[in-house]
């Protein structure tokens, strides 16, 4: 389950925060995810190892597979950049342009088109990167330690966030201030993992 929720979190970040549908989950596709883990179990490693491997000329990025899911990602990520350059040469008054122009990638895009030497291609990727990890990866670190609490909890939790659900009725239709205002326990937890379990904690 736990790499269904990351492939969750990245097709949400890529939608909202790029404009771009990665359908990993639908396609049971997740090397993206695999590539993201495998990334922040990297600094981990080198952050205590005694020994500076990774500036190893040549080989050392690669040592403990890092060099490689850290190109792999910013090749995927110039991959949309360029794609979402491409296609906002063509029909600018279309609605599809107009949904991505207001994302975040439309808007850095839009600076880095205008003055390439205020943010540059290689920076933009690289703060995109960011941006797709942080996001995916704290999200699915909540997300998971939320479903073991609720999992795990013998006080009736399951029962009371059910409840609060059914009363709120059509989560489509629900605003955002309908789910801050009649989610109160769903907050609460939210609220309490995130003081337990921080996805950041280690920072």
């Amino acid at each position: 389950i736990s790499s269904t929720i990351l492939a969750f979190t990245m097709d949400v970040i890529a939608s909202v925060g790029f404009g771009q549908e990665l359908n990993s989950v639908t396609k049971g596709n997740n090397e993206m995810g695999n590539d993201i883990l495998n990334l922040f179990r990297t600094v981990y490693i080198r952050y205590f190892s005694p020994i500076v491997y990774w500036k190893i000329p040549l080989i050392g990025q690669y040592l403990d597979g890092g060099g490689g899911s850290k190109t792999r990602l910013l090749n995927a990520l110039t991959r949309l950049v360029n794609d979402y350059k491409a296609s906002s040469k063509s029909d600018k008054s279309s609605e599809d342009y107009y949904k991505k122009a207001k994302t975040f990638l439309g808007k850095v895009v839009a600076l880095n088109m205008k003055d390439p030497e205020a943010l540059n291609t290689e920076r933009l990727v690289g703060n995109l990167l960011t941006i797709f990890l942080a996001g995916a990866e704290t999200s699915h670190v909540t997300i998971v330690s939320s479903l073991y609490e609720i999992a795990s909890d013998k006080t009736g939790l399951q029962d009371e966030l059910a409840a609060e659900a059914h009363a709120l009725g059509d989560f489509e239709a629900a605003s955002t201030n309908d789910l801050m205002e009649k989610l109160p326990r769903m907050r609460s937890l939210v609220n309490e993992i995130l003081r337990i379990k921080g996805p950041v904690a280690f920072l």
